[in-house]
């Protein structure tokens, strides 16, 4: 059975990672990659056109150089909604956030026969004791990356964008109400956090970030994480070659929902 899945992604100066990101992407059975890029100034939208240059739709939208959760938010609701009659499933969610499981392909296939309509997932953050050169092997297989799950960070992400009304996502999109035909699948996948990609890249994404974001959204706590010293992300550094392989962890995150 054929299944396509569209990607929806919020995007900025993300070069560093977009070729770890890529990757993930083409375990899927790709239709359209959209890139709702606010205004990027490095070569990451031209590695991902190169990548995929005839799956690449890209728009941009403005926020006077701004990091805001609301308008991150309003295009995580709204745009998706260009898949339906094109996709049978959609992925939504911030670049640095890839949906992954061994079995993606039949669990796909599943659920389009079967009428499912979300997936559950589990977020694992993937870390590196510094920032890994690329290579084709897919990063959380690679030798030096080591694994940790948090399920504060577990979000909705793909759903059917042909049977699904609203999605309804929160506040910094960890939560979500959907309408429409709503069918939970009962096998979860792994929610891919390529963000711990060794002190240097963790300090210098978070600054940015912080420097980046919103008053309102400073004032909501949104990305509270970006506030984190340096000397405590030295220390946390300092212990990650003690967290689990990926073959170790996943034996305790349970496959159902």
């Amino acid at each position: 059975m054929d299944v396509t899945v569209d990607i929806h992604v919020t995007h900025y100066n993300e070069g560093r990672i977009a070729p770890f990101v890529i990757n993930y992407w083409k375990t899927l059975p790709l239709g359209t990659v959209y890139i709702w890029d606010n205004h990027s100034t490095d070569n990451s939208l031209d590695l991902i056109c190169d990548a995929l240059w005839d799956k690449v739709y890209i728009d941009y939208f403005d926020t006077n150089n701004q990091m805001s959760d609301v308008a991150q938010r309003y295009i995580k609701n709204t745009k998706w909604k260009l898949s339906r009659g094109k996709a049978d499933f959609c992925i939504v969610s911030d670049f640095d956030e890839c949906l992954y499981n061994e079995t993606i392909l039949e669990d796909l296939q599943i659920m389009k026969s079967e009428g499912y309509t979300l997936m559950r997932d589990t977020a694992l953050f993937l870390s590196t004791p510094t920032f890994p050169e690329y290579s084709d092997t897919l990063l959380h297989m690679c030798p030096d990356t080591r694994c940790h799950f948090d399920h504060v960070y577990d979000k909705l992400m793909l759903i059917d964008p042909n049977k699904i009304d609203e999605v309804n996502w929160s506040e910094g999109s960890h939560q979500a109400w959907p309408t429409g035909t709503v069918k939970w699948y009962h096998n979860r996948a792994k929610l891919m956090h390529i963000v711990n990609l060794g002190p240097e890249y963790l300090k210098w994404k978070y600054r940015r970030n912080f420097n980046r974001q919103t008053l309102r959204d400073k004032r909501h706590n949104h990305g509270v994480q970006y506030r984190t010293s340096h000397t405590d992300i030295d220390k946390w550094f300092q212990n990650v070659s003690n967290l689990d392989t990926y073959w170790d962890i996943i034996k305790k995150i349970p496959e159902t929902a």
